[in-house]
């Protein structure tokens, strides 16, 4: 026989209900069990064994208590509040936030809600945003989402359907559509990579159309390259969110580095996170797995800075190094080069510092994450930091000596130092 899904996903918390209905139906029988001892007219069932059976009965509870208890202890989980602090604190006044699906999105709506936080934020639900009833909902409450669409475009019968990506007749090559109102001009995917155009999409391209760079648009870190719609190329990286911008942004100002870098450091929290005071299911650590991401993307930016920096260094000394001993402006041209280099170098020596903290701080708050290790060794080891990086390497091996990716990462680091004592 088939198998035959009956749940949308595989969740505990889905069953929750009948583990209620069931606990009742049990206790309902105890408890008729119990009625029908004590009433019994046998003198020995009513005097001993309903007495023990209601002692049994009333301590059954503990069992489960003890077994299930520490897994499901939410006491101390400040998770989903930290990650939808940090989220909304990444938008700037009056922004609109495109989130993805439940896990960056309930959180939110619970801080804006329950905790009065960040109001001003609109928080839009790309999944949601299919739907007839919540863009009428985005039209008409506090804060209000600027759009071109009517509500007669979003009920039935109007705009609001799935629709063939046929803009371009041919399959293999991008679109090009230009936005009335901004300006730009974005490049939907091809009918193979994009087949069809789903209602978020069409309202992805109205909303930041009707917006006019009035207020701050972004996409959560959480939203996939699918959900882009043509903006990949002016999403501009700020944390753990990526800002629409009106222009495609290049190699110089992919990310803001000034904003990145204070809400790293002076606003996002972490509240629990690196202590092991509070364990973390599969979901929470999937989740965590985005700020590894942030951090990894930020101290990465600094470490294509610091090589710049470094093949600038290169020529410069190069420069330095042709200069005619023997002419006029010699000593003044190679002092010139001379500061140049000393500048450069010391700026490039606060990129590399910044950048091994900054991962430093990343594997100290999510120790289970192998990749934060591994980029760190390879950061360590480009900067020719060997000793720093045979330190952290046997810290990674003391925690995971079985790890396959530190094992290897270990035999290529003494390779290298021996070469290096030859």
């Amino acid at each position: 026989m088939p198998t035959v899904h009956r749940e949308v996903r595989e969740r505990d918390y889905f069953f929750t209900p009948g583990f209620m209905f069931f606990g009742l139906w049990m206790g309902l029988a105890a408890g008729g069990l119990l009625h029908k001892g004590f009433s019994s007219s046998r003198t020995l069932v009513r005097r001993r064994l309903t007495p023990v059976a209601a002692v049994v009965f009333a301590l059954s509870p503990i069992i489960p208590i003890l077994q299930n208890f520490s897994e499901n202890n939410r006491s101390n989980d400040w998770i989903p509040y930290n990650y939808a602090f940090n989220l909304l604190m990444s938008v700037s006044k009056n922004g609109i936030l495109f989130t993805a699906g439940d896990n960056d999105t309930f959180p939110l709506w619970f801080l804006q809600e329950a905790e009065g936080i960040r109001r001003d934020v609109r928080i839009v639900n790309l999944s949601l945003l299919n739907t007839p009833w919540y863009i009428s909902q985005l039209r008409r409450l506090e804060p209000k989402v600027p759009m071109n669409w009517t509500e007669e475009d979003v009920l039935p019968g109007g705009r609001a359907t799935h629709q063939r990506n046929d803009i371009n007749p041919d399959p293999n090559s991008p679109s090009a559509v230009r936005l009335p109102q901004t300006g730009m001009r974005i490049l939907i995917p091809s009918t193979r990579e994009h087949p069809i155009l789903r209602v978020q999409d069409f309202m992805v391209m109205d909303i930041i159309d009707a917006n006019n760079w009035q207020r701050p648009i972004y996409f959560s870190s959480t939203v996939g390259p699918d959900n882009f719609v043509g903006f990949g190329p002016f999403l501009q990286f700020q944390g753990m969110v990526n800002r629409v911008m009106p222009e495609p942004v290049t190699d110089e100002n992919a990310i803001n580095f000034e904003r990145t870098r204070f809400l790293l450091n002076e606003v996002y929290q972490f509240k629990n996170l690196g202590d092991n005071s509070t364990p973390l299911s599969m979901t929470a650590r999937r989740t965590m797995f985005n700020y590894s991401i942030t951090f990894i993307q930020f101290a990465h930016a600094l470490r294509l800075n610091a090589n710049e920096l470094r093949r600038d260094i290169l020529r410069l000394e190069m420069r330095l190094a042709a200069i005619n001993p023997t002419g006029i402006e010699y000593v003044q041209e190679a002092d010139a080069l001379q500061e140049q280099i000393e500048e450069m170098t010391e700026k490039r020596q606060a990129l590399i510092d910044e950048a091994v903290n900054i991962m430093d701080r990343c594997v100290a708050l999510f120790p289970w994450d192998e990749r934060s290790r591994i980029f760190r060794h390879e950061l360590l080891v480009e900067q020719e930091l060997f000793d720093l990086a045979k330190l952290r390497l046997d810290q990674a091996l003391a925690i995971g000596p079985d790890n396959r990716g530190y094992v290897r990462l270990n035999e290529e680091l003494r390779r290298i130092l021996s070469r290096r004592e030859e």
